[in-house]
């Protein structure tokens, strides 16, 4: 079996989930199961801790996220100590922050070393209603100056409530602002309260191939080989000169860190889990699993987790097996096949 499916946890990077909070109320948003409360805040001290522990059990880098971690109170704090401990950090924003004056002279004298810039919509009548949030101005504010300043690009998650015509005026916007690139995210399917997944803006699976291929065609006139789309949905749903061709050139995207085991995910309690969306189950308990770096490391690959990433990374459909792609492809974001058929893959 190929080595980066080998099952074993050999971490690079992290991600930490500093609060809940967030200004806006995207109606897609994974997020709405935490109810955004405030209370779910994680200390500096904790935040400290868990940089430590990345960083002993291999993590060199900590993408900082939430909620909204930019109205979290020690963002620079932390920034400042990732640094001192010779890490890179992360930051994953809507932006809004980067619009008020005050906030964005602070962000300048202490920046993060890579950003992801979260655009919603552009468009003020979809922005105000897809977000439940009048910060409209504020935030295509923030969103310029933070791609100027970075000189980087933005990423945007392709819904079946922006639709087509509000993902092409998102990029177009964004061009004018200055952005260089472009990552188009699909929905995914999402979990309510009582643990049940649903469609929620996820655009139909029939619908993908044939928006994507639109979709590409589109972004490339603005940004050229900068264009990228994560479409984690399976390889064998698009033309075989599509895929071909994009991921030759390295630019769609189908697996995440979960299926190299590169990355740990840390909860605003410490605790570990599989990914930012899939938040239960707890797979490793701070205090309880693991205290240090070393000892979270051999949890994670202790017989237990790694069979049971063995059966969550499984093929989605037998044929997979047979398939070309099937290294490239693994059949995409495992939050899809809460709600898709397995049926409709066949081995290219």
């Amino acid at each position: 079996m190929d080595k980066l499916f080998d099952y074993s946890c050999n971490p690079n990077m992290a991600w930490i989930t500093v609060n809940h909070s967030c200004q806006l109320r995207c109606r897609w948003c994974y997020g709405e199961n935490t109810h955004y409360l405030p209370e779910a805040s994680m200390s500096l001290e904790l935040a400290k801790e868990l940089v430590d522990i990345g960083i002993s059990a291999g993590a060199t880098h900590f993408n900082i996220i939430g909620g909204e971690p930019t109205i979290w109170p020690h963002l620079f704090d932390l920034f400042s100590y990732c640094r001192e401990k010779g890490a890179t950090v992360g930051l994953i924003t809507n932006a809004t922050r980067f619009g008020e004056d005050t906030f964005w002279e602070r962000y300048k004298q202490n920046p993060c070393d890579r950003i992801s810039i979260s655009v919603k919509s552009t468009n003020p009548q979809q922005f105000e209603y897809a977000t439940r949030s009048n910060a409209y101005a504020m935030t295509l504010r923030g969103i310029e100056r933070a791609v100027k300043f970075h000189k980087t690009g933005v990423t945007t998650v392709y819904n079946s409530l922006i639709g087509m015509d509000g993902l092409k005026e998102i990029a177009v916007r964004c061009k004018e602002l200055g952005a260089n690139a472009i990552i188009v995210n699909m929905c995914s399917p999402t979990i309510d309260d009582d643990g049940n997944a649903r469609q929620g803006y996820a655009v139909d699976s029939e619908r993908i191939p044939q928006d994507t291929v639109e979709m590409v065609e589109f972004l490339e006139s603005l940004y050229g080989e900068n264009a990228e789309i994560d479409i984690q949905m399976p390889l064998c749903l698009f033309p075989v000169v599509f895929v071909e061709k994009y991921l030759n050139a390295k630019r769609i995207m189908t697996m995440c860190q979960v299926f190299a085991r590169s990355g740990i995910n840390f909860t605003t309690e410490g605790n570990v889990t599989v990914c930012n969306e899939l938040t239960e189950p707890v797979i490793a308990q701070k205090g309880v699993d693991f205290t240090d770096g070393e000892s979270l490391l051999a949890h994670l690959n202790s017989k237990e987790l790694q069979d049971g990433y063995r059966k969550l990374l499984r093929y989605p459909a037998d044929c997979c097996t047979e398939c070309r792609w099937k290294d490239d492809c693994r059949g995409g974001c495992l939050m899809n096949w809460l709600i898709m058929d397995p049926a409709i893959c066949h081995a290219v």
